[in-house]
């Protein structure tokens, strides 16, 4: 790894698009000295809804940041497979911030990590990810989407509001925020009146919406005083929100997080199905069919925080847990892990990992032959043979052949008489071509070809 060292933020109102250097082996860091942003995107109310007002953030590392990483007030950002690490933001490491601009908002994160940012300022909010959204300046219907999937938020803490995500939105927004496929775990409010060990989302006016909705996520073990997964606060039009209000979960985890698990004020939880809970009251739920309710750390058998093939980290399902083939049958996206296997979705975001592979080089000699399953292999090549395990699932080995050739030898003798040769005849009469392979008498271990001449 590789550090760059930022001094001083650095200041831009145009639009980019910045790539920087990030994968599971080897990355260039951008870390602080001392400076409370890195990237400050700041449009100074110019460009309204324009795409001047445009980031694009690809393959970023960011770490001992006392701040944010980045400060954006603009139009749309977007944040690909990066990592947050090890900052201490008393506003989130992505903090998203207007309280005069009239834009609409447009951020999306995917495939990205934020892991052990914390921060012990009294009123710190976001440790992930935090927005604060006004409209003071008279927009008409004014609109913030925020999408976030395949991230996987650990270990973050604040003291207020929104372990992982804080999300806030004035006058007459209509927000719509979407978390799918992503992973929350050990994130924390530690004030003594705080919300949302995870998750917090609310619209702050008399007008306007916050609809979130949380699809094929894992939300475990996280701390805060009240909505220790999740903490949702309608709009307070008539103190019950919008009729557009909406806190909806599908086919997710959220399940050992402690008493006070989910919040919602004031609203039904729309709760569309094929979910894992524990801890939450059913006079909350607007349904708890397909639903199951009392989900223990034993039977959800979920494996450590962990990466399969380039994924961000998540805690998949183990042999045995209720979470498989539990999540919703008319959805076969990729889970956070890859794609879906058996047939199903398994409940939350990861998948339950059931094919093995395994990849056996090897070689045999020219004329011999090899049974691969039901196949007779004669020549060289790459061959596969699947079986199908106890649990039910495939296990694939892939041969990768090549062939070896032996050695062959004349061995001449002289006999005054009989003489019996090593294949076990005996001659009398002198004689030419007889041959006998040896098996492994090659130096390669391979079969030496050994033919006859007798005088």
């Amino acid at each position: 790894n590789a550090f760059i060292t930022i001094n001083s933020p650095i200041t831009t109102d145009k639009g980019l698009r910045i790539i920087g250097y990030y994968d599971q082996q080897d990355t260039v860091f951008i870390r602080g000295n001392g400076t409370s942003r890195i990237f400050n995107f700041d449009y100074d109310n110019r460009f309204h809804n324009d795409a001047r007002r445009r980031i694009d953030m690809e393959q970023m590392a960011f770490t001992q940041i006392t701040g944010e990483a980045i400060f954006f007030d603009g139009h749309s950002l977007v944040v690909l497979h990066s990592l947050f690490l090890n900052n201490t933001p008393s506003f989130g490491t992505i903090r998203i911030e207007s309280d005069v601009h009239t834009d609409d908002l447009n951020l999306t994160v995917a495939a990205s990590i934020f892991e052990n940012n914390q921060s012990r300022v009294p009123a710190s909010k976001g440790g992930g990810i935090y927005i604060s959204w006004s409209n003071s300046g008279g927009q008409s219907n004014p609109q913030a989407f925020i999408d976030v999937s395949k991230s996987t938020f650990h270990n973050n803490s604040i003291v207020d509001q929104g372990g992982a995500i804080y999300c806030s939105t004035g006058l007459g927004f209509q927000t719509e925020v979407n978390i799918e496929t992503s992973t929350f775990v050990d994130n924390r409010c530690s004030g003594s009146g705080s919300q949302g060990g995870a998750i917090y989302a609310t619209n702050r006016s008399n007008t306007g919406y916050v609809d979130c909705s949380i699809s094929n996520a894992t939300i475990l073990d996280n701390v805060a005083a009240a909505g220790r997964g999740v903490y949702y606060m309608p709009s307070n039009f008539f103190n019950s929100g919008s009729p557009r209000d909406h806190l909806t979960i599908i086919s997710s985890i959220v399940a050992l997080n402690g008493s006070s698990n989910i919040v919602s004020v004031n609203k039904l939880i729309q709760n569309s199905g094929y979910n894992i809970f524990d801890n939450v009251n059913t006079n909350t739920l607007n349904t708890t069919f397909n639903t199951i309710l009392n989900a223990t750390a034993a039977s959800l058998q979920l494996g450590p925080l962990s990466s399969t093939l380039g994924s961000t980290p998540t805690r998949a399902p183990l042999l045995g847990s209720i979470a498989i083939n539990y999540g919703n049958p008319n959805d076969q996206t990729d889970a956070q892990n890859g794609m879906v296997d058996l047939g199903r979705r398994d409940a939350g975001a990861a998948e339950y990992i059931c094919t093995n592979f395994a990849y056996i080089r090897g070689r045999f000699c020219q004329g011999d032959t090899l049974l691969i399953g039901s196949n007779v292999i004669t020549t060289a090549g790459v061959y596969s043979d699947t079986l199908v395990n106890a649990a039910g699932c495939d296990s694939i080995s892939f041969y990768i052949l090549t062939t070896s050739a032996g050695s062959n030898g004349n061995d001449v003798q002289v006999s005054c008489g009989p003489f019996t040769w090593i294949d076990g005849t005996t001659y009398t009469n002198s004689v030419v071509g007889p041959s006998f392979t040896i098996v492994g008498g090659a130096a390669n271990g391979k079969a030496s070809l050994k033919t006859k001449q007798l005088t």
